[in-house]
């Protein structure tokens, strides 16, 4: 988040290690919330079966749609999301194979918005 940020990016994607803890996504999203960058970041549960996707768009960050990002991001693992509040939102699919997919549509959505 500070990378992206001291760039000037108001936005990153990024896939974190496979196993990595849906609370370890929770909070890394809670860091690029604080400061100010919008996020989309994935991660695979080889264990389970599951590809683990949590979107952050802080208030700064205005025309990219929290739900909207999400719902692209979750189409190629096909799964699905919440909702979202406090400009946080999570979703999780069965497809593992289509994670590589997943985070190039939501690299393209956040740089159409």
């Amino acid at each position: 988040a500070e990378a992206a940020k001291a760039a000037g990016a108001l936005y990153f994607v990024s896939r974190l290690g496979d196993g990595t803890d849906p609370a370890a996504l929770k909070d890394a999203a809670a860091v690029a919330f604080k400061q100010g960058v919008a996020c989309a970041l994935f991660a695979a549960d080889p264990v389970k079966g599951k590809a683990m996707c949590y979107v952050s768009v802080p208030p700064s960050v205005t025309g990219l749609d929290l739900k909207g990002w999400l719902d692209a991001a979750c189409a190629p693992i096909e799964g699905k999301g919440g909702g979202g509040k406090g400009g946080t939102a999570q979703g999780q699919g069965n497809k593992l194979e289509g994670l590589a997919a997943a985070i190039a549509a939501a690299e393209k959505f956040a740089a159409t918005a």
